[in-house]
């Protein structure tokens, strides 16, 4: 003799698994919305008015040729252009660090706790994002006059994944030193 098993309908099973998980589907639609409309806004922002995003280029390219004089190189910015060394570089919006800040702010914003945490948050992280991206622009500098061969790999890969893995683990320290209440969040519901 066997015994029957009675087979749950996959549609209640997945229902199930939502209720059980919800803080974490929340989380993940939150996170969705969130990154859609910033990128949604820089998409409208690229198409109807490019001047805030060229200023953020400019600045961008100004911030790191204070950083490059502060270090001993001697840089010069002209518009979203930056000299060094007879290197030249322009400074396109993707070089501004704002694409990891939009992914650092949907997940500090998504993330359900006080909203003076997430000023907190946002406000260091956004500022440890630029720190990093200048850090990262000086790096490629150096590079594009050292070793210009290896310059694309650097660019593009090297510091795309620092950025991805610097975004996570702002977003974990930020939970662990601020939010500090992730656990009993993450198991009550």
């Amino acid at each position: 003799m066997t015994k029957k098993i009675k087979k749950i309908p996959l549609a209640e099973r997945i229902s199930s698994l939502l209720r059980m998980h919800r803080e974490i589907v929340k989380f993940c639609l939150l996170f969705t919305l969130y990154i859609g409309t910033f990128f949604g806004l820089f998409i409208l922002a690229t198409v109807y008015m490019l001047k805030p995003l060229v200023a953020l280029n400019v600045f961008t390219a100004k911030s790191v040729q204070i950083a490059a004089k502060l270090l001993g190189m001697h840089a010069s910015a002209s518009s979203s252009y930056l000299t060094v060394k007879g290197f030249s570089i322009e400074v396109i919006t993707e070089c501004t660090g704002l694409f990891a800040a939009f992914v650092f702010l949907a997940c500090v914003l998504a993330y359900p706790t006080k909203i003076m945490k997430k000023v907190f948050g946002i406000i260091a992280g956004i500022f440890v994002i630029y720190i990093l991206n200048i850090m990262r622009m000086i790096c490629l500098i150096m590079v594009g006059i050292w070793t210009p061969q290896h310059f694309d790999f650097v660019h593009v890969y090297l510091w795309e994944g620092v950025f991805i893995i610097v975004v996570l683990m702002l977003w974990l320290v930020w939970l662990d030193k601020v939010v500090k209440d992730v656990r009993k969040v993450a198991v009550s519901g």
